[in-house]
């Protein structure tokens, strides 16, 4: 698991409200870790794309606020 890789993957998908697009992912250069946030419980993958459960989303953000 590459962690710093995936932290960062995660703070992003926290970031938005909505589940990000596949597409948006690829282009940005997320797609290698897609294989690894399924091992993440609370990554949920969409027909369209990622998002998170709406607890993992609360603890992510109190990682960043705290």
């Amino acid at each position: 698991l590459d962690a710093d890789g995936c932290s960062q993957l995660l703070a992003f998908l926290a970031s938005r409200p909505m589940a990000v697009s596949y597409e948006e992912l690829r282009e940005a250069g997320w797609e290698d870790w897609f294989g690894q946030l399924r091992n993440i419980e609370g990554v949920v993958f969409l027909e369209k794309g990622l998002s998170l459960t709406a607890e993992l989303r609360k603890e992510l953000v109190g990682l960043e606020s705290g």
